[in-house]
């Protein structure tokens, strides 16, 4: 294709080989030093809490975006103008199984560098929050590569461990109910003790998250 401006200057082209993998990563972990894309090999092993916690830790209450199925740029940039995102709020998206890889990889682009997304009715900018991007697991991590720009930027991974597990406080909790039954289990006491969590006999006290 021939521009009658822009051949005058054809002599000063030279092509170049772009930006290597390392070199997207610094630069735009520097562009976007306040988002950060959590992973993990499988499911439920704990991104979501990972983001509530993080969420918690800055002071900022999380609202979260879910985008999954027929979501396109344009249903986004509705659903972003309608949440009315506030500056004591950190934005969560849940990315999960998507028909629009390359809207959805668009619209991430024009909100993280830009600040900035609309459609032909709404405009949005984005106030100055953290932002965090969960991302489905899926098999060989198929939609975290799908999404091209999320690579380069601080990514969480999650991986199991038991150092990790967050013992819950809750007496009706399933780790406490399962964790009452198997302490009475261990002390050879199970047929002489009755477990109960409702009621006058109900437990009244959960188990030390290191006995859990």
């Amino acid at each position: 294709m021939n521009h009658h401006i822009l051949d005058q200057f054809a002599e000063n082209i030279h092509p170049t080989n772009g930006l290597d993998s390392e070199s997207m990563k610094i630069l735009y972990s520097e562009i976007c030093d306040h988002a950060t894309c959590i992973t993990s090999n499988m499911s439920r092993q704990g991104k979501t809490e990972w983001i509530k916690n993080s969420s918690f830790k800055s002071r900022k209450a999380l609202h979260t975006l879910l985008i999954s199925d027929n979501v396109n740029f344009r249903t986004l940039v509705q659903q972003l103008a309608n949440c009315k995102l506030n500056t004591f709020e950190s934005l969560h998206f849940d990315i999960t199984l998507i028909t629009y890889l390359h809207e959805i990889n668009f619209f991430l682009f024009e909100l993280l560098i830009l600040g900035v997304v609309s459609n032909e009715l709404d405009i949005v900018h984005l106030p100055q929050t953290i932002i965090f991007i969960e991302i489905a697991s899926t098999f060989e991590q198929y939609l975290f590569e799908s999404l091209s720009l999320i690579k380069y930027i601080c990514r969480q991974h999650i991986e199991w461990s038991l150092k990790n597990f967050i013992v819950s406080r809750h007496l009706n909790s399933p780790i406490q109910i399962v964790s009452h039954y198997m302490d009475v289990h261990s002390r050879g006491a199970l047929d002489d003790s009755n477990i109960c969590f409702i009621e006058n006999e109900a437990i009244k006290t959960p188990l030390l998250a290191e006995r859990c």
